[in-house]
């Protein structure tokens, strides 16, 4: 959508240019008009226009005035100056402080679409696609360690799970050296203590000069380094077939040497206390962040808790491996993490993901001991509730079916009774909030139909209409088209001739007035339209009646 802006303190010039802009079908284009500068300047405030054409002699502030006010507000608006002969000067005065254009008010309309088309068209040229894809590739090169960063974090939180050719491309797309197929070994640093008084910049400092540390060293292989905290660091290594530690063996015992020539030279050159951490075997790209918060609860638990350790991870189970049908460490780590992302389908509307998750995790905890299914079962009820009760319609939905099943649900004797409890809950959840957007849209348009109704000689632009409902103008035009079928400009045009087609009838005002009483304004204009509508002037619709 464009937005354009017809000042002058003529009103037939500026009736005449409103009539001509509000013909072209071809573009969906909002027009506006002011009489001053002055008026001019309160649209200008609230509103950003594409193009405003302006005269440049108007009492009070000029148009070259006006024209700086404008600029000053949106530089990318275009101004094109309407002059008289006697402006020549004036205009060329006007062009030379960054006007679009000028056109002398005798040269007629045909030079004036010439003006406006040529500079709709370098207004779409300004968002090329291509010119911005190019800018937009630049400025990802510029961002490459940032996304690089976002991307392993993802991969480390099990937000992201890919197909390898899928992870190659992305890996590509990020410069980063590692094969999407091949397993990886993870490593982590910790400093253990900073010094007193140390700024901001200062731990920033030496968390790259580890990071450069580090790259010195790991010579042999694919790497990505890391700085992934205020103090903390993490490498994904890989060995590759052509290097003498190629071996997946031979790689592994590389860097866990590697390990400790870091350790020491942070130690020794960087006067700083680190700690490293290093899984004792390779990891899929699928299993990082398992993986991942196996070392990081290491750092946080037992010997890691201590300053300077150099720890290697093995994947053999540990003291606390599973026992029976009991969770393990690493277990309950990952539980809890996807019912996190459980809560966020259930904030977020992704139903299909809510039950998937919600089936993998009810059927793997079945086997385990009672508390397991317990937590999970009062976990997943407190969050759905919670929802329920947050609710706008938290008193309606209090009183379903479902909610009652949940809270009574103790009284189910089976797992899986339990859960189908759960299910339906959640299902019902999903549904009405469905339901209840699509209540909201519905009540949304009829708000807007019935103040469009009632204000038809009023302003009933986009702009207007889009402060009524608090949507943005662009998205409120597309919501109105989606729900009715129609546009809001037709829907405002067919409601004004029905209402003058009313008064026409009923009673004795005059055309003008008519005009004026169904916000068109210019009787030769309201007459087009009429016409156009009717294939009668409103003279001759009056007189068959």
């Amino acid at each position: 959508m464009h937005r354009l802006l017809v000042v002058d303190d003529e009103p037939i010039i500026v009736e005449g240019l409103y009539e001509l802009f509000r013909d072209i079908i071809d573009l969906d284009l909002e027009v506006h008009r002011a009489y001053s500068s002055t008026q001019a300047l309160e649209l200008v405030a609230r509103i950003k226009f594409d193009l405003v054409f302006t005269d440049i002699r108007m009492p009070g502030m000029d148009g070259l005035d006006l024209h700086k006010h404008i600029v000053s507000r949106w530089p990318g608006t275009r101004v094109v100056f309407l002059t008289g002969y006697n402006d020549f000067q004036f205009a060329q005065q006007a062009i030379r402080s960054g006007g679009y254009d000028f056109i002398i008010k005798t040269e007629g309309e045909e030079k004036i679409l010439e003006v406006f088309y040529r500079a709709i068209q370098e207004i779409a040229c300004q968002w090329d696609e291509e010119r911005l894809k190019d800018a937009a590739r630049r400025q990802i090169q510029q961002a490459i360690p940032l996304l690089q960063k976002e991307y392993v974090l993802a991969l480390m939180e099990e937000d992201i799970v890919e197909q390898a050719d899928a992870r190659a491309k992305r890996l590509e797309e990020l410069n980063i050296s590692l094969d999407s197929e091949q397993s990886l070994l993870l490593m982590t640093c910790r400093v253990d203590r900073w010094y007193e008084d140390m700024t901001h910049a200062d731990k920033t400092l030496l968390l790259y000069a580890i990071q450069n540390i580090s790259d010195e060293l790991l010579q042999y292989g694919r790497k990505l380094s890391l700085v992934c905290s205020s103090k903390s660091l993490m490498w994904m290594l890989q060995p590759k077939e052509q290097d003498n530690r190629g071996g997946e063996e031979e790689f592994l015992n590389y860097v866990k040497e590697i390990m400790v020539e870091i350790h020491d030279v942070c130690k020794n050159l960087l006067r700083l206390p680190v700690s490293l951490f290093l899984s004792g075997g390779y990891t899929s790209w699928n299993d990082i962040g398992r993986q991942c918060g196996n070392l990081l609860r290491r750092e946080q638990n037992g010997i890691g808790q201590n300053e300077e350790v150099l720890l290697i991870i093995e994947s053999k189970p540990d003291a606390n491996e599973n026992r029976g049908n009991q969770m393990n460490e690493e277990g309950y780590y990952v539980y809890t993490r996807k019912l996190k992302q459980l809560e966020a389908f259930l904030e977020t509307g992704q139903k299909l993901f809510f039950l998937e998750l919600f089936h993998t995790l009810s059927t793997s905890l079945q086997p385990l001991w009672e508390f397991a299914r317990q937590h999970f079962f009062h976990s997943v009820s407190a969050m759905l509730l919670d929802h329920v009760n947050c609710s706008a319609n938290s008193a309606d939905l209090l009183s379903m079916k479902a909610v009652s099943a949940v809270l009574n649900a103790e009284n189910e004797r089976s797992w899986e009774e339990k859960c189908s409890t759960l299910i339906q809950l959640a299902q019902f959840i999903f549904d009405y909030r469905v339901k209840d957007q699509t209540i909201k849209s519905i009540e949304m348009i009829d708000q807007l139909k019935q103040y469009i109704g009632n204000h038809l000689k009023e302003d009933l632009s986009l702009t207007k209409l889009s402060s009524i409902v608090y949507l943005n103008a662009s998205y409120l035009s597309r919501f109105f088209k989606q729900m009715t079928g129609v546009n809001v400009s037709e829907f405002i045009l067919e409601l004004r001739m029905e209402k003058a087609m009313e008064l026409i009838k009923e009673t004795d005002l005059k055309i003008q007035e008519v005009a004026d009483e169904v916000g068109i304004g210019s009787s030769a204009y309201f007459i087009r339209l009429f016409k156009n509508r009717t294939m009668m002037t409103p003279m001759e619709y009056r007189e068959s009646i």
